[in-house]
C-alpha cells in the first residue's frame, strides 16, 4: 500500500469541512477511524488485563469515536497535526470508563 500523507489530507478535508462540506467531515472521520480504533482496542486489552470484564469492546470503540469527533471539531491546523489531538481526546474519553466502572 502506498504511503498516505494523512496530514495533508486532513488539512485539505478540514478546509472543505470549514466551508460547509459534510462529505469532507465524513472523509476525515473515515481517514482517522483506524487511529481511534487502535487506541480503543489497546485500551480494551489493557482493561481486560486489569480484570475489568464489565468494560465492553463496543463501548471502548464508541468512546474513541467520540474522541475522534471532538478532536476534529477542536483541531486548529496552525497548532499541529490532528493525530496527536485524536490520541489525546480518545484517551480522555476512554479514561472515563475507569471512572464510571470503579
Amino acid at each position: 500500500m502506498a504511503n498516505v500523507d494523512y496530514d495533508a489530507l486532513n488539512r485539505q478535508y478540514y478546509e472543505q469541512f470549514k466551508s460547509g462540506s459534510v462529505q469532507a467531515l465524513e472523509a476525515m472521520i473515515e481517514l482517522n477511524r483506524p487511529l481511534a480504533m487502535k487506541y480503543a482496542n489497546r485500551f480494551f486489552r489493557a482493561a481486560q488485563r486489569e480484570y475489568r470484564p464489565s468494560i465492553d469492546r463496543e463501548d471502548a470503540e464508541q468512546l474513541a469515536l467520540i474522541g475522534l469527533w471532538e478532536a476534529i471539531l477542536a483541531w486548529d491546523p496552525e497548532r499541529g497535526g490532528l493525530s496527536q489531538l485524536i490520541i489525546w481526546k480518545a484517551k480522555n474519553q476512554l479514561a472515563s470508563i475507569f471512572k464510571t466502572n470503579m
